[in-house]
């Protein structure tokens, strides 16, 4: 995994590889598996008729499944092709000032990034805690140059004090690559990987 940005939903920033994270220090009573599963639960196409599999289980909190039922396949496919359109998110690839603004490169893609989280919280009162891990990276394998890398993530917190010390984490990459590792221009949409997880990770943060 060409890993460097990433995208976390629920947790603090720790690791050195780049993410959209929306941090969750959790207090809410999700379970780690049950929060995963609320990201994924509905990305497949169910008949209409159909409620989700764990709405229609009575010994399934009311709150999870009406979150589940808002998960929206079409917003993570919208989300996906917007991560494909900022053309090559490789770590070296451009995040100037004029390169942000034209809506290309790694740069572009952390910014969108940002905003996205910063939306949600301010549609929901400020619950999100929206924040950017920033570090310099030495030159080595994959990086010719120091280069400035960026994690972008959201923390909620929840409200039972007996679960403040769990931290839920919902993660994923927004870089992207093509063949050449240093090839920071040519097209490398990065739609699978990772766009398909930083995708799961805003639509989480979102519902």
């Amino acid at each position: 995994m060409a890993c460097r940005e990433k995208l976390r939903l629920v947790g603090i920033a720790g690791s050195r590889c780049l993410s959209t994270v929306v941090v969750t220090a959790v207090a809410v009573g999700l379970a780690a598996g049950g929060f995963a599963y609320l990201a994924y639960g509905q990305a497949q196409e169910r008949p209409s008729q159909e409620p989700p599999r764990l709405a229609a289980d009575r010994h399934t909190d009311p709150r999870i499944a009406k979150a589940i039922e808002e998960v929206s396949a079409d917003r993570i496919r919208q989300t996906i092709e917007k991560l494909v359109s900022f053309g090559n998110r490789s770590t070296i690839s451009a995040q100037d000032e004029d390169s942000i603004k034209a809506g290309k490169g790694i740069g572009a893609a952390r910014e969108w990034i940002k905003a996205e989280f910063e939306r949600y919280s301010k549609e929901c009162g400020g619950c999100l805690e929206v924040k950017t891990d920033t570090f310099t990276e030495a030159p080595g394998e994959r990086i010719a140059k120091p280069t400035e890398i960026t994690n972008v993530y959201a923390v909620l917190r929840g409200s039972d004090a007996k679960q403040a010390d769990r931290i839920v984490l919902v993660t994923g990459h927004y870089d992207s690559r093509n063949s050449d590792i240093f090839n920071g221009t040519d097209p490398a949409p990065g739609a699978n990987d990772d766009g398909s997880g930083t995708a799961v990770s805003l639509e989480c943060a979102r519902v």
